[in-house]
């Protein structure tokens, strides 16, 4: 057999062990149906593994937050800047560390009871506080009586808002407890959602953190009908949010909610990962974007995301002691962990199988490299026969380059020649232009001057007329004109005098070409050199025409 025969059998081979490669690195079916919205959301997806990744560094930046806000409180000097202090301080620790937000919360509640006992929408602020921290660690009962203890009816349109909003987080949070059935009719749903309708009812303006009410009263429901209006001011505000909240990962969340129910995997991912993005860059630990979007994600086949995520989730449910959060992820991790698990071994198997496909390649390769050798030798006598051509061809296309260069050395002559030939001519053109502006002012001098002349011998004033005729000045102010009409002249014609000037004099006699060209004059020494310039060489010549004495154009050329 040739051994082209061999080459094309190699290359058959290598192109069947390359599809099965392929075969092998082919997602799964259930992968290959989210591959679209993952693919849509990398950007945000890698964001929200990098904030994973760096997670020990934005605790460390909370935790030295926090420190200052604890020098603050120690410092504070009066009740009312120690309440202050402690509510930011709740603030701060409400979604990071129950414990502390729960202390920092009765620490303001007891001092709004001291300086403002009578203001119902602080001291219904403090309870709230609790309330909210009793929902989150699964004490549905103890936040229920903070509850009781508040008349929605003595409070402020904002603080029944935030009544309502903690009351319907208090009842879904019981609600997680219920059978995955989801009894619709559950007590605690119910409670929940007609908390959420009073938010509904208390916001006729379609406040921004009030968006996602509606949605969440429906969203459960066998036949959801989404709220149109509120989902697109919802999904306007939280394209125009600009900085990580607790406001603005609730927005996206129930925004992600609702584009779930509807089926649109693509928006679903983009406003969870959103959610997700604020939760871990405020370091919110009572978290269910992302364990959503890992569970999401494990059942359309990217394991690794998955496992990642839902560790990440167990260890902040973990870290707030929120019962609720801690059972749900711990319903899925298993699973999860098993299936990532048997992913690692069928990728370890996979890899064994490329690499044997590696040894075969290696090994058919080498056989096809002695036929290869052949080749390049053929090629080699090939490519010497080439290079005695080419180098035929290259004195053939050098002989063309000297001509092609001579014709250039011809073009810059002729080149040079026209520049000559139209300074030339600009020079001439200026001198006639000189010539005859000179003529023409000279003439109606001289006529000016006869007018006066004639008016005096008219009214026979002869003692002023002989002042007149023994006058100097008239000629110095000719002369003037001419030197103005002149310097211009030269200057216009020859752009470059100065510099011409200066290349021929010694270092102190050069004059400042910016300076000359900026005054449009010039002395005497230019002037000489400027009629010498134009050919008038004599100095006899250069005397009469500048009004100077020869001694003083020889002393300037010299």
């Amino acid at each position: 057999m040739h051994h082209t025969d061999y080459l094309s059998t190699f290359f058959r081979r290598t192109f069947g062990a390359m599809i099965l490669l392929i075969l092998l690195a082919m997602p799964f079916p259930a992968a290959a149906a989210g591959l679209q919205a993952v693919k849509s959301n990398s950007a945000l997806l890698t964001r929200l593994d990098s904030l994973i990744s760096n997670h020990d560094r934005i605790i460390a930046a909370k935790e030295a937050r926090i420190a200052r806000l604890r020098t603050s409180y120690a410092d504070a000097v009066s009740d009312r800047r120690r309440l202050e202090a402690a509510r930011t301080l709740y603030r701060e620790y409400q979604v990071y560390d129950p414990d502390s937000a729960m202390h920092y919360a009765r620490t303001a509640s007891a001092l709004a009871m001291r300086t403002a006992p009578h203001d119902a929408d602080l001291l219904a602020s403090c309870r709230l506080d609790e309330a909210f921290i009793y929902a989150t660690q699964g004490f549905p009962k103890e936040a229920a009586a903070l509850l009781d203890q508040i008349d929605p009816g003595s409070l402020s349109q904002q603080m029944k808002i935030r009544f309502y909003e903690v009351g319907q987080y208090l009842y879904s949070s019981e609600s997680l407890f219920v059978d995955e059935g989801k009894d619709k009719h559950h007590p605690a749903i119910l409670k929940a959602n007609a908390y959420r309708d009073s938010l509904v009812r208390l916001d006729p303006d379609h406040l921004p953190e009030m968006l996602w009410a509606p949605i969440a009263m429906q969203i459960d429901s066998d036949d959801y009908k989404a709220p149109l209006k509120e989902v697109e001011l919802l999904e306007q505000t939280v394209r125009k949010a600009s900085e990580p909240s607790r406001e603005n990962a609730i927005n996206a969340y129930w925004l992600a909610r609702h584009y779930e129910s509807v089926g649109d995997d693509e928006k679903m991912v983009r406003y969870m990962t959103l959610a997700a993005i604020y939760d871990a860059e405020i370091e919110n630990r009572e978290i269910a974007a992302i364990t959503e979007l890992a569970n999401w994600l494990f059942a359309h086949g990217d394991l690794d995301r998955a496992y990642t995520y839902l560790i990440y989730s167990s260890d902040q449910a973990a870290a707030y002691h929120n019962r609720a959060r801690v059972m749900n992820v711990g319903s899925t991790l298993p699973a999860v962990r098993e299936a990532y698990l048997k992913a690692l071994a069928v990728r370890d198997r996979r890899l064994h199988i490329y690499l044997w496909i590696l040894v075969a390649l290696a090994v058919g390769l080498a056989v096809n490299v002695a036929f290869i050798v052949v080749d390049n030798r053929r090629l080699t006598r090939a490519r010497r026969e080439l290079t005695e051509v080419n180098a035929k061809l290259e004195d053939s296309v050098k002989a063309r380059d000297e001509a092609i260069k001579a014709l250039e050395k011809a073009n810059v002559a002729l080149s040079d020649a026209n520049k000559v030939l139209s300074e030339s001519d600009k020079v001439k053109l200026g001198l006639v232009t000189l010539a005859f502006q000179l003529t023409s002012e000279y003439i109606n001098a001289i006529d000016d001057f006869r007018k006066k002349l004639l008016r005096k011998f008219r009214l026979k004033e002869y003692v002023e007329l002989g002042v007149m005729l023994n006058d100097q000045e008239l000629i110095r102010e000719q002369y003037k004109d001419f030197y103005v009409a002149f310097d211009h002249t030269i200057l216009s014609i020859f752009p470059d005098f100065v510099e011409e000037y200066n290349a021929s004099a010694t270092e102190e006699a050069r004059f400042d070409p910016e300076q000359v060209k900026k005054s449009q004059t010039l002395n005497t020494r230019l002037r000489i050199h400027a009629l010498r310039r134009l050919g008038v060489d004599k100095s006899a010549d250069i005397a009469k025409m500048l009004n100077v004495s020869i001694r003083t154009v020889y002393n300037n050329r010299s």
